[in-house]
């Protein structure tokens, strides 16, 4: 480690200067830095001011009540990450990775916990917590590609991360309530977001992304208390600028108590193909989605689940200023509640699979979907390997049917209670249905049941001889308890028996 940094456990908490921490470039004599076990809070500043870095890892560490982004990248190659994780990530060839770590209280002009501007993006954000995280762009994240047509390998990936009371509070435009993207292709799947907004006019209450690519990569995310609160309003929880036509696959998502003029949930561009299934809405006011610039666009819409279905609702859904879109009723007619047109809602009277979504053509079963070991898995591979059921668990009628057969065992050892009457040998009108029943039973092919192993037979053996013997001990327990016994069989009639030292004779 002799051109290495090694920092840990450092607890800091005041830190009032005019300029960061520390600050980290390619010039410096050290390359590779190291951080572990990070207590910082209260800084007026950044922490780390990073540019164009080999190597810098954090581990362990929390951020808390800055008034500058805690940590500015400008360059490449940086990771941070908790190791303290139940399971192995594997992350080759990322840039930066964020893991399991918590920004709490921290403000930024762009960012609030997080600036990264540079010509290379190549980022995933996982398992991390945004808390009370405000800024002027991007509450929480800004992730910028500095180029003038992002480049094909820069991507941005936010998996399982927690946002809350984050905002913008520009007096101009603001863009991204959580989040601000600019790369060629975001995936963002299983977050969630809370009480997530811009305060005045902008883009994306929660998420504003300008992308060349976004699609199959929306997936189960929650949006809560999501807005954006001025006149110029646009996508109350998310806004997608895609800057070639593309698609937009929508499935397991929720969206309770947005809001924003133009979409409320959602606001789109550039659109050639929309699909939206198995998506909640509740406490919807205005326009649900909207999409724009996108011509001859064909939408999809699966099943649609309202709690709260306002009256304007059905005329409100869905909005474009597209004359030539075509609107699909319902994904491969499997939808509970879908659209005819882009005005009226009608139900769906196949609910067969209601309870899947549709991905590429083919029916999986819903959420919740089992956390992949690695976040840098693209979602449909890791859904088709973990959700697809094997031919062996296909359920059938025949299957399905088989354990209204299980009673026949009960009548079968009624009968077996009382050997006297033998119903199935000697049937007769005087015998009971039950039994009658049993010998009915008996001709079915349950009959031709395989016999029992060799390892069942020595159990019930061993068990049929502790049975006997606690029986003969029962019994001269009983005896005893009377007084005693002490007595002899008779073996003719006129035979003696003593009884208690008295001799008695039997006639």
């Amino acid at each position: 480690m002799l051109n290495s940094t090694l920092l840990y456990k450092l607890t800091l908490t005041s830190f009032i200067s005019n300029s960061p921490l520390l600050s980290l470039a390619t010039s410096s004599s050290r390359t590779n830095h190291y951080f572990k076990s990070l207590q910082l809070s209260h800084f007026s500043n950044t922490a780390f001011y990073l540019t164009n870095l080999q190597s810098a890892t954090f581990k362990d560490s929390q951020f808390s009540s800055f008034l500058n982004s805690p940590i500015v990248v400008n360059g490449n190659c940086t990771e941070l990450h908790d190791i303290d994780l139940p399971f192995h990530l594997d992350f080759q060839g990322t840039c930066m990775n964020i893991l399991n770590t918590i920004f709490r209280n921290v403000h930024g002009e762009e960012g609030g916990a997080l600036s990264y501007i540079s010509n290379t993006i190549d980022m995933t954000i996982d398992r991390s917590q945004f808390l009370n995280c405000n800024a002027l762009q991007g509450g929480a994240l800004y992730i910028k590609d500095t180029n003038s047509i992002p480049l094909s390998t820069n991507k941005i990936i936010v998996t399982y991360c927690h946002f809350e009371n984050c905002f913008t509070d520009n007096p101009n435009t603001s863009y991204g309530g959580a989040i601000y993207c600019r790369a060629h292709t975001a995936n963002f799947r299983n977050n969630n977001f809370t009480n997530v907004y811009i305060t005045k006019d902008g883009y994306g209450g929660a998420i504003y992304a300008e992308v060349a690519e976004i699609t199959n990569k929306l997936f189960f995310a929650s949006f809560n208390t999501c807005s954006v609160k001025g006149n110029t309003s646009f996508g109350g929880a998310v806004y997608i600028n895609l800057t070639t036509a593309g698609l937009v696959n929508m499935s397991y998502m929720s969206f309770s108590n947005c809001y924003a003029v133009n979409g409320s949930c959602v606001y789109l561009t550039k659109v050639a193909n929309l699909e939206v299934n198995h998506v909640q809405f509740s406490s919807i006011n205005g326009e649900y989605i909207s999409i724009s610039d996108s011509a001859n666009a064909t939408c999809h819409f699966g099943t649609l689940v309202f709690h709260t279905f306002y009256t304007t609702a059905a005329q409100n859904f869905f909005q474009s200023d597209q004359p030539s879109i075509t609107y699909i009723s319902s994904i491969a007619d499997k939808g509970m509640l879908y659209m005819q047109t882009s005005t009226t809602l009608l139900f769906n009277p196949n609910f067969m699979y209601s309870q899947y979504f549709v991905l590429n053509g083919s029916i999986y079963p819903g959420y919740p979907v089992p956390i992949p070991p690695n976040a840098s898995i693209d979602l449909d591979d890791y859904l088709i390997s973990v959700m697809t059921p094997p031919p062996s668990q296909t359920a059938t009628p025949a299957a399905t049917a088989l354990p209204t057969r299980t009673p026949v065992a009960t009548p079968r050892a009624t009968a077996s209670r009382t050997p006297a009457q033998t119903p199935v040998a000697t049937p007769s009108p005087s015998v009971s249905p039950n039994i009658t029943a049993a010998a009915t039973l008996a001709a079915t092919p349950v009959a031709t049941k395989a016999p029992l192993g060799t390892i069942p037979i020595v159990f019930i053996t061993i068990a049929c001889v502790i049975v006997t013997i606690g029986i003969v001990v029962a019994i001269i327990l009983l005896c005893k308890r009377g007084g005693g016994c002490n007595f002899q069989f008779r073996r003719n009639p006129l035979e003696t028996v003593t009884v208690n030292s008295a001799t008695k004779t039997y006639f």
